[in-house]
C-alpha cells in the first residue's frame, strides 16, 4: 500500500546537537533531543524514543472500549521489537508507548475533519501536538513522536521526513488502521522521521523490508535493510549532524 512523505528543507535543527540519549533508569535519560556521548564498550547501545498513539473515537468504537488500548499496546510492542531487532545495527532504539490518546471530537480538538486530505491532517496534527513535543524531557506530558492511527487515512501512511530533531515541526505520522499490520506502517513512517529513504532509492532495490515503498510481506517484512541500517546508524551516531 503506497504512502507519501513530506520533506523539510536542510536547515539547522531546532535542537542543537540533537541526538538520542543512551539508556538510563529515569525519564530524564529517555530523550531524543539532548546529546550524550555514546558508550565505547562492546555492548549494544540503546536509545529511547517516547511515543504517543493517537486514535479517533471511531477506532475505540471499532475494537471496543475494553480492547482498543490492548490492540494499540500490541502494535506498540511489535514496533518496539522492530527498533530493537539486530538488523537495525549496533545502536538500537527503545520505542516505548507512554500514552494513548482518544480524540472524541476531531475538529474541535485537533482542528481537522476526517474528510480532509492527509496533508491537511498532518499539518493540523503537527500544530496540535507541538505543545507536548516542546515540553522539557522531564515533563510527564513530553513525547518524542506521535502516531495518529485511523481507518480514514487515504493512503498507507504519511510522515515528515528528517523531522526527528526539528522540534518546531514535530515528529508526527499518520497511519492507516490495518489491524496488527499497522505496526509495519508505524515503524516505516517513524523511519522517515529518522530520515530513512525507501529501499528502492539509491541502490536498495528491494520490496522485502520495513522501508519498502509498499507494505512488505514475507520473512523479512519486520526487518531493516542494509541501506536502512547504514542510514539509521549514521543518524544515531550523530555523523549526519556533524557531531
Amino acid at each position: 500500500m503506497p504512502h507519501l512523505i513530506y520533506r523539510i528543507p536542510p536547515e539547522k535543527p531546532d535542537a542543537p546537537g540533537c541526538q538520542t540519549k543512551s539508556s538510563g533508569n529515569d525519564r530524564s535519560k529517555r530523550s531524543t533531543h539532548e546529546r550524550e556521548t555514546r558508550a565505547t564498550s562492546n555492548d549494544d547501545v540503546f536509545k529511547f524514543l517516547e511515543a504517543a498513539l493517537i486514535v479517533p473515537k471511531s477506532y475505540e468504537e471499532k475494537y471496543g472500549p475494553k480492547k482498543f488500548a490492548t490492540v494499540l499496546l500490541v502494535i506498540g510492542n511489535m514496533v518496539a521489537g522492530m527498533f530493537q531487532d539486530p538488523s537495525i545495527g549496533k545502536i538500537r532504539v527503545y520505542y516505548v508507548v507512554t500514552k494513548i490518546i482518544v480524540i472524541n471530537s476531531i475538529y474541535e480538538q485537533a482542528g481537522f475533519n476526517e474528510t480532509d486530505s492527509n496533508s491537511v491532517k498532518l499539518t493540523a496534527m503537527v500544530k496540535w501536538t507541538a505543545p507536548s513535543v516542546l515540553k522539557d524531557d522531564k515533563d510527564p506530558e513530553h513525547y518524542d513522536v506521535f502516531s495518529y492511527v485511523s481507518n480514514k487515512i487515504k493512503v498507507g501512511g504519511l510522515a515528515i521526513a528528517n523531522s526527528m530533531c526539528a522540534r518546531s515541526i514535530g515528529m508526527v505520522t499518520l497511519t492507516l488502521d490495518l489491524g496488527l499490520q499497522t505496526a509495519l506502517h508505524v515503524a516505516h513512517e517513524i523511519g522517515h522521521n529518522f530520515r530513512l529513504d525507501h529501499d528502492n532509492i539509491e541502490g536498495c532495490l528491494t520490496n522485502q523490508y520495513i522501508m519498502a515503498a509498499s507494505l512488505p510481506s514475507g520473512v523479512y517484512a519486520a526487518l531493516w535493510s542494509n541501506c536502512s541500517r547504514k542510514d539509521m546508524q549514521a543518524f544515531l551516531e550523530g555523523a549526519s549532524h556533524g557531531v
